[in-house]
């Protein structure tokens, strides 16, 4: 199956709208997300239709959230959402099409260093290399990434390009109106909100719904923001 879904976008669009990159570490004390814990994480992955995920994975993403200053429960659980989307169930840190054919045609730009591909890598899949180098300079200062794109695969590179990504590109506008399909928008949008798979953008929001409902029993989910 061609994994649409780990397209972030059909065009490296970002480079005319840069955000400079908050590294909340650094601004600010851990917040606390008071009722999150690995339970709820797997009941909420249970409600989905999805496996249980391991204790590690389950702290990693809290400790980020916590690390980010994420302390909306709606914002949570819509990261989460879109990670087991893109990712199908936090299981896949790999675009299935680039395991089955060369993607680095697909993925192809001025920035590509000669022999690599820029195809979907990490929970939220990040491709092409304009948002490789982006990510390797606001997270490391420099471009290992882009240099060595196969090192978004190891475990908390994967994480960690992630929560950069929702950081940067959907955290503030998600929060404005808390509409599940603003961060679809920010993640596939080209594809799912303009584009003739609205259809998954519809399962992501399903999948939300159960998510949202395991984490905050008293929160409404909004699907505002993509189709």
């Amino acid at each position: 199956m061609i994994y649409i879904t780990a397209v972030l976008a059909l065009l490296p669009v970002f480079s005319c709208r840069y955000i400079p990159y908050q590294n909340t570490l650094k601004d600010k004390q851990l917040v606390d997300i008071s009722g999150l814990d690995c339970s709820v994480i797997n009941e909420a992955f249970s409600a989905a239709g999805y496996n249980s995920i391991q204790e590690s994975m389950c702290s990693r993403f809290i400790n980020g959230l916590k690390e980010h200053g994420i302390d909306d429960m709606e914002e949570a659980a819509a990261m989460m959402s879109e990670l087991i989307w893109e990712s199908q169930g936090l299981e896949k840190n790999r675009e299935d099409l680039c395991l089955a054919e060369d993607c680095s045609n697909i993925y192809s730009s001025s920035e590509d260093v000669e022999g690599k591909d820029y195809g979907g890598r990490g929970y939220i899949q990040l491709t092409w290399a304009e948002n490789y180098r982006m990510a390797s300079q606001d997270l490391y200062g420099d471009d290992r990434l882009l240099e060595d794109p196969d090192m978004v695969l190891e475990e908390d590179i994967s994480w960690d390009v992630s929560f950069w990504y929702w950081m940067k590109f959907v955290h503030e506008g998600f929060l404005q109106n808390k509409g599940f399909g603003t961060a679809t928008n920010m993640i596939n949008g080209a594809l799912e909100c303009r584009g003739e798979y609205k259809d998954k953008a519809k399962k992501r929001y399903e999948i939300y719904k159960k998510i949202l409902q395991a984490f905050d029993t008293n929160a409404e989910p909004n699907e505002e923001g993509c189709y």
